[in-house]
């Protein structure tokens, strides 16, 4: 988002956790907000169009999703060898799963990854509704928005990120009842 609205990323750190912060910069305050709004809903709605891609059979969808979104952080993020490996490494992986493996093994390893995805983005959005209760300063997005959007404090933004993930999640799961 930070890219979309004019501004820059300037680091982006995953740790070995699932945890991970991403650095950026914007001239404009709209840019500044629409960045700390994009990353919850992002995650949560990347979870959900994966499960409906998936409830559809539609599993080639969700590799190219991969892929380029693997393919997007090499050329413009990844800095380090085990970052450039670890990207090769998936991509190849995902290209020869898509192009040879069967629709069982297919299927089963695009659910875990999805699984991940869709737990990680409830559990990330709790931990930053904890997060603007308890150090209000220390949340994120949620201190972000709130610097940027005065009247809003950062345990709104927390309950918000929290409940569009719930929505989210619960939509996900509806599709498979």
């Amino acid at each position: 988002m930070a890219l979309l609205t004019g501004g820059q990323v300037e680091k982006i750190e995953l740790f070995s956790n699932s945890e991970g912060v991403a650095w950026s910069s914007n001239r404009f305050w709209l840019g500044r907000v629409l960045t700390s709004l994009a990353g919850y809903p992002t995650a949560s709605a990347t979870s959900f169009l994966f499960l409906y891609l998936i409830s559809k059979g539609d599993y080639i969808y969700v590799f190219i999703i991969l892929i380029a979104v693997l393919v997007f952080s090499f050329i413009f993020w990844i800095r380090n060898l085990y970052g450039l490996l670890w990207v090769i490494t998936f991509t190849a992986l995902f290209t020869l799963l898509a192009l040879y493996g069967s629709e069982v093994l297919v299927s089963n390893i695009l659910l875990i990854i999805t699984s991940i995805i869709f737990v990680e983005s409830i559990t990330t959005s709790f931990d930053i509704l904890k997060l603007s209760f308890s150090q209000p300063t220390r949340a994120g997005d949620a201190t972000s928005l709130w610097k940027s959007i005065i009247f809003i404090p950062s345990p709104i933004w927390g309950v918000l990120f929290f409940v569009q993930s719930i929505v989210f999640g619960t939509l996900g799961v509806s599709l498979f009842l």
